[in-house]
């Protein structure tokens, strides 16, 4: 199965199911720009002063998922050793 790609000038956002927090976005997705460069979307519901609703939208790029940060984590998983071993180092 083909992965789906957006036509310049279109995007997708979907309901932030991850969301945890107030600062993270309500509604997060893809968009491609007329250039066809890819993009991330950020949606927050907000209120107005005069108790209006309306959309606080942030478009950065893609977020890369960086490798030293699964590095990391891995080392921090494995089980700490015993330090009384018997090893004379």
């Amino acid at each position: 199965m083909s992965e789906f790609k957006h036509k310049p000038g279109s995007g997708s956002i979907f309901k932030n199911k991850y969301k945890e927090k107030e600062t993270h976005p309500d509604y997060r997705g893809k968009v491609v720009l007329q250039d066809g460069e890819e993009k991330d979307i950020a949606l927050w519901i907000k209120e107005s002063s005069n108790g209006g609703k309306f959309f606080s939208v942030a478009i950065s790029n893609p977020y890369v998922k960086d490798a030293t940060d699964e590095a990391v984590k891995a080392v921090r998983d494995l089980p700490q050793n015993n330090l009384n071993d018997g090893l004379p180092f």
